[in-house]
């Protein structure tokens, strides 16, 4: 993890793993190691005789379950990213004044992360979940996006975001069609983003 002004130099760096994600939408708590839209070493490991997830928790509790499972998980520092979704708590390592040559942050493609998101919510969808919460709260992160704004996955991101999010606005039924587009389209375009990163390392 990095901290850096405008010019992309870093200033401060850490190791950081996920705690666990506050959803604002419905105020529950789901821990890191029961995302499954983390990459399994994006999170911390699971702390004996904590539950994967906890309904109706106020702001002040997923501090203290926070707190609770970084002391656990022996993290250093607790850092929370908000996003218009929900409140991610990490847990920082090793917190360190950058040394020169530390290179700085690169956002890299949100593309497989939107595909997993997607594939949730169509999962969700099926198993008939009301999900035009989620859709909303994910599609206006994606728009928000602002590591990657002015980029061509920027504009990705947003188009997918502003989709997703209008899908709120329907009746359940009309959701599914063009949720399933939406992952097709998500899909085709990890697709071929992975394709031209290995064509790139040839």
């Amino acid at each position: 993890m990095w901290w850096q002004p405008g010019d992309a130099t870093p200033v401060v760096v850490a190791s950081a793993r996920a705690l666990l994600s506050y959803a604002l939408s419905n105020r529950s708590v789901l821990m890191g190691w029961a995302n499954r839209s983390l990459p399994p070493d994006a999170s911390v490991s699971v702390v004996a005789g904590v539950p994967e997830r906890i309904s109706e928790c106020s702001e002040a509790e997923a501090w203290t379950w926070a707190r609770r499972v970084a002391d656990a998980s022996g993290a250093h520092f607790i850092y929370r990213a908000a996003n218009p979704q929900s409140w991610v708590f990490l847990g920082l390592w090793d917190v360190r004044k950058a040394a020169e040559g530390d290179a700085p942050f690169v956002a890299g493609s949100p593309l497989g992360h939107v595909v997993r998101i997607l594939e949730g919510l169509a999962e969700a969808l099926a198993g008939g979940d009301d999900i035009r919460v989620l859709a909303h709260g994910y599609g206006r992160t994606f728009v928000h996006d602002h590591l990657r704004r002015g980029t061509p996955d920027g504009e990705r991101l947003r188009s997918v975001g502003g989709r997703l999010a209008a899908l709120a606005t329907r009746e359940l039924p009309e959701i599914r069609p063009d949720l399933d587009v939406l992952c097709d389209e998500a899909r085709a375009l990890l697709a071929q983003a992975t394709a031209a990163s290995l064509e790139h390392r040839r």
